[in-house]
């Protein structure tokens, strides 16, 4: 009875049992699951490539939002100085008008000769001798998934004339409130690659009242390629992404990867800087939106050649980097399936990067709609339009799902401290974090261990039911355990009260 029970537990949180039409099987690899083990006991992070959807859809607030309730968030990912929409590296920049304010310059000749082939697009950032700021990044804030108060580092990779320059930064809270200023820090080119210039900005109790900016200010004789946020000593996984609305994966490919102006060795410090400081371990999702579809010159399999052409511009980059090659993974997905008469063709795009992922260690398959609601119902709750497009409200469903599939085979049930055992730590958690049905803010390490954003009863069903103590025995519990286990959860409740939302200061891991 009880494994019924379980059975049918799973059936209602992941689906299983309903109308899933044309979905095809996950195919979970050796590199998804090194990657999702980094990113659980330390830093992995995720590099998204696609068009329009993965800003318009949401897709990198999804994963972002999937990464808080599973791995935890580390920080946010790479950006550069924004100046073109649709065409970006994310969307938490602090939009920057092109030609950007002056004194800053965005021309490629005021770059240092030796670093002109980093520039994309000619979005890097150049001050003369002329101090420069106002420039910089907003802490995201999707639901909780990180703390504006939080102590953050600030990294920024710069590259400086023959003379050198220099560079300061502040914290603001709203558009002009100063909270903390560091530097000047003297800027200079090094023999190989990028500085990293770091300022690591205190934790600022109490100001949580308005949107935190975190800018530059005095900046003299130094060119600015990228940003960053990453709170320092956390776990969890970051997400960088790249995309190009409106356009096909070899267009994304020739004329944004290949064709944007950077060389390999361009591209590749951009994937260095993406994975330093972490595990070293990278997954690039490639969404299906990148695809000319609609071209009646395409087809399944010539999409799956274009993917397996990115797939492999990537993988070249990436040993110039010099980093071990299976420290880089790939994810592609099945996302159209589930259209009806003449879209009928696009089920073969998933089944194209099914194919794909088995034949391949280091790439893995996800599919859509083996995570959720039957057609029907994603239509109904608008996770999709037109019978074909997922939603932003669908990207945020997915997106947790999604981090849950890639991790899943790392996790125990139960283990929110992910130390391999399921003990009375991992019972406070669940108890200090507890919702009741129909809550909201539950992650993996709050005890929402079925993902569907509360802590509640079934949560509980699953510790209790995988209770192996603190020696991470693998038998099941004495019945006393759980008698235990539920009278301490049931003693909790009563004094406790009426149920509230627990602060988000009371975290489990450091």
């Amino acid at each position: 009875m009880q494994s019924l029970r379980l059975v049918l537990l799973a059936a209602g949180i992941f689906g299983i049992g309903r109308e899933h039409l044309w979905a095809y099987e996950h195919v979970l690899n050796q590199g998804a699951s090194e990657w999702a083990r980094a990113a659980l006991i330390g830093r992995a992070d995720t590099f998204i490539l696609g068009d329009s959807v993965v800003v318009n859809n949401g897709w990198i607030k999804a994963i972002e939002y999937g990464s808080w309730r599973t791995t935890d968030l580390a920080g946010t990912g790479l950006m550069t100085p924004p100046m073109r929409w649709g065409e970006s590296w994310g969307y938490r920049n602090i939009y920057i008008p092109d030609p950007p304010p002056a004194p800053w310059s965005s021309d490629l000749a005021d770059v240092p000769v030796q670093r002109q082939n980093y520039v994309w697009k000619q979005t890097c950032l150049t001050a003369g001798s002329e101090p420069a700021g106002s420039i910089g990044v907003q802490v995201p804030y999707i639901g909780e998934t990180m703390s504006r108060t939080e102590r953050f580092d600030f990294h920024v990779w710069t590259a400086s004339g023959p003379g050198g320059g220099s560079i300061s930064a502040e914290r603001r809270i709203g558009w002009n409130t100063e909270l903390q200023v560091l530097g000047p820090v003297a800027t200079e080119t090094p023999a190989v690659g990028l500085q990293d210039v770091v300022f690591s900005f205190d934790e600022q109790p109490g100001a949580e009242g308005d949107f935190h900016r975190f800018v530059l200010r005095d900046t003299t004789d130094t060119s600015i390629f990228h940003w960053r946020l990453l709170r320092p000593e956390a776990t969890g996984n970051t997400v960088s992404a790249w995309w190009w609305g409106g356009h096909s994966t070899p267009e994304f490919l020739n004329e944004q990867y290949l064709g944007s102006g950077t060389d390999e060795q361009g591209r590749a410090a951009l994937l260095d800087a993406m994975v330093d400081g972490g595990s070293g371990k990278i997954n690039v999702m490639i969404y299906e939106g990148i695809n000319d579809r609609s071209r009646s010159e395409n087809s399944p399999s010539f999409f799956r050649a274009n993917v397996e052409d990115l797939i492999g511009a990537v993988r070249a980059d990436w040993g110039v980097t010099g980093r071990p090659l299976e420290d880089l993974s790939f994810t592609v997905f099945g996302m159209y399936e589930t259209g009806l008469g003449d879209q009928g063709l696009l089920r073969q795009y998933a089944e194209q990067m099914r194919d794909l992922a088995l034949t391949d260690t280091q790439i893995s398959f996800i599919d859509l709609y083996e995570l959720g609601p039957s057609v029907a119902e994603a239509e109904s709750l608008g996770y999709t339009a037109d019978g074909t497009h997922i939603t932003e409200a669908g990207a945020l469903f997915y997106g947790p799902r999604i981090m849950h599939t890639l991790i899943s085979p790392e996790l125990l049930p139960g283990d929110a401290d992910f130390d391999r055992d399921v003990d009375f730590d991992d019972f406070n958690a669940l108890v200090n974090h507890y919702t009741g049905a129909g809550g909201t803010g539950g992650t993996w390490g709050r005890g929402d261990f079925d993902v569907d954003g509360d802590v509640d009863f079934s949560d509980f069903n699953t510790l209790a039911n995988h209770y192996t103590g603190s020696l991470g025995s693998v038998v099941a519990p004495e019945p006393s355990t759980l008698v235990l286990l539920g009278v301490g959860l049931f003693g909790w409740l009563v004094c406790r009260g009426p149920f509230e939302r627990v602060p988000r200061s009371s975290r489990i891991r450091p």
